[in-house]
């Protein structure tokens, strides 16, 4: 009767695989931060952030967040994944975190060779507000400047 009574009380605690003690999302969002801007344990902080993601789902913070923590990794395809939810997820209201989010994935984008659609990210970026930042404009002419020459070029030739 005890093991069952035990069996019982403890069976709540364990969730989604692993013990959660009550942890919510936010308390997990919290924990992954630590561990990416303290220690850099971008691997934890990627398993904080997920396991966030999957109590609240539709938190683009907790998406954003862990893209950080992929780009740090290297991991550019996820970091992208991550980004592009985000922008699809993201209110209308907070402009500065949408164009942050395209010019977080247009830098992804140019690592992954996606030289074209990451420029076009960084362009967005600009183009929305980030332009008041010097590393968008610095970014553009840092990946972007053969990009803005073959367009001129096409632009000519069509206008022939």
């Amino acid at each position: 009767m005890k093991k069952l009574f035990l069996l019982l009380i403890l069976t709540p605690l364990f969730s989604f695989g692993q013990l959660s003690l009550g942890q919510t999302a936010d308390d997990y969002y919290s924990n992954g931060r630590v561990k990416s801007e303290d220690y850099q344990d971008y691997r934890g902080a990627i398993a904080d952030f997920t396991t966030a993601i999957e109590l609240e789902p539709n938190n683009t913070i907790f998406y954003f967040h862990r893209a950080y923590a992929k780009e740090y990794l290297e991991n550019h395809e996820g970091a992208i994944a991550d980004f592009t939810k985000v922008i699809e997820f993201i209110e209308v209201d907070n402009q500065q975190f949408v164009v942050e989010t395209y010019f977080n994935r247009g830098l992804a984008k140019i690592e992954l060779g996606e030289k074209d659609s990451g420029c076009l990210d960084l362009y967005m970026a600009r183009d929305e507000g980030f332009g008041d930042y010097v590393e968008s404009d610095s970014a553009i002419r840092e990946h972007c400047n053969s990009l803005i020459r073959k367009l001129k070029y096409k632009k000519k030739i069509r206008n022939l």
